[in-house]
């Protein structure tokens, strides 16, 4: 009965692991000039660590907010190629068919060189004036940095944090 149970809370620790998180912007009522800072900041980051003309990401999520619409937008004025993100339709489903009710085959394209996939995430911490911005690249490398609202202006409330 012991072995059970530990089996079970090592699964359950287990499965917590290897749940993905949410991402995208979860701040409520944010002004477009902060996001566009936050958004010009994290391409500045990005362009000390990955050369511009040679850089291609590929976003790993939906960009219905501003500060997605910016960050793709101050990419690619950057010099950076960004493939954004469009979910795969389902065998058998509606948007995969023909006229005629036929299944479509859908081909990806090869591509010579495949980008850095590149997700983000900005959230706030509850009851305060501190955000945080979190950008995973290559599945492994993640970027961090809190900003904090003054005045009504979004500021960097520290350095970037970059673990490997």
């Amino acid at each position: 009965m012991r072995q059970f149970s530990l089996l079970s809370l090592l699964l359950i620790v287990l499965t917590g692991c290897v749940a993905t998180s949410p991402y995208g912007n979860f701040i409520e009522n944010t002004t477009a000039a902060n996001d566009k800072k936050i958004a010009d900041d994290v391409v500045k980051k990005l362009v000390t660590l990955y050369p511009p003309a040679s850089t291609r990401f590929d976003l790993q999520q939906a960009t219905p907010d501003f500060f997605g619409t910016t960050l793709v937008e101050s990419l690619r004025a950057k010099g950076y190629a960004v493939l954004e993100f469009k979910p795969e339709p389902k065998i058998g489903s509606v948007d995969n068919a023909d006229s005629a009710g036929h299944e479509l085959t859908v081909a990806l394209a090869a591509s010579s060189s495949p980008g850095l996939p590149l997700s983000y995430l900005m959230d706030q911490a509850k009851g305060s004036d501190l955000y945080r911005v979190s950008l995973v690249i290559n599945h492994e490398q993640s970027l961090n940095r809190a900003y904090q609202l003054q005045e009504g202006t979004m500021s960097p409330a520290g350095y970037w944090v970059r673990k490997e």
